[in-house]
């Protein structure tokens, strides 16, 4: 399964972390996993670790956008489906 998530900064608050990201001062991540077992009855894992990235883009009419990425890190065993 494909999963997408977006960073949305609706609060003061949360606009406050996207200047900190962007300057690299700042990681913002998402790890964890999921056990269960199949349909023929055998444990499963699939473990996942990803850091937001910063990125900038030129989108559109000559229009800059700011924009990233989730992008996999840490070891193998943090990002593992078995």
């Amino acid at each position: 399964m494909d999963c997408y998530a977006f960073l949305t900064f609706n609060s003061s608050a949360e606009k406050l972390l996207y200047p900190e990201a962007k300057a690299r001062r700042l990681f913002i991540g998402i790890r964890g996993f999921i056990k269960y077992k199949d349909v023929f009855d055998r444990e499963r894992v699939t473990a996942f670790r990803y850091v937001w990235k910063y990125a900038e883009g030129m989108y559109g009419l000559g229009e800059a956008q700011e924009h990233g990425d989730w992008v996999k890190r840490g070891k193998p065993e943090e990002n593992q489906e078995t």
